[in-house]
């Protein structure tokens, strides 16, 4: 792809779940840090980041709808898992994207049960704030 670079960038509340995931689930830690480490240097990947319901056989992406209502432009994704009987990580990889900069920034990763609790969400509502993030415009 010629032209437009982005980037991503790991938060350090993300960069603390990836810790913590290390500790509880290291199979699934190691997946998902794998994945991130391919995705910072797979442009067209990158790319298709804000594509509502886009899917490979990798990922899945979804808008996280609640944080879109407060005007940060924020999605998750669930990464497909490596080894059977699962098909994909029981976890969800939430981001969001700073167009100004061209930066995806990974925000959190949390077990899919907790994902969307509020405490998750507040984290990263303020998050995205602190990383001067502009937020969508009012419709």
């Amino acid at each position: 792809m010629a032209g437009i670079r982005y980037g991503l960038q790991i938060h350090k509340d993300a960069d603390a779940d990836i810790r913590a995931l290390m500790g509880s689930d290291k199979r699934a830690a190691l997946q998902i840090v794998a994945f991130l480490q391919e995705l910072s240097g797979d442009q067209e990947l990158l790319d298709a980041l804000t594509i509502e319901g886009f899917e490979d056989e990798r990922i899945t992406i979804k808008m996280v709808v609640q944080l879109q209502s407060v005007l940060w432009n924020a999605y998750r994704l669930t990464v497909q898992d490596l080894e059977p009987p699962e098909d994909k990580l029981p976890y969800r990889i939430l981001y969001a994207f700073d167009s100004r900069r061209r930066i995806y920034h990974v925000l959190a990763i949390r077990p899919r049960s907790i994902a969307y609790d509020d405490a998750t969400l507040d984290r990263a509502c303020a998050a995205c704030g602190s990383l001067g993030i502009d937020p969508l415009p009012r419709r």
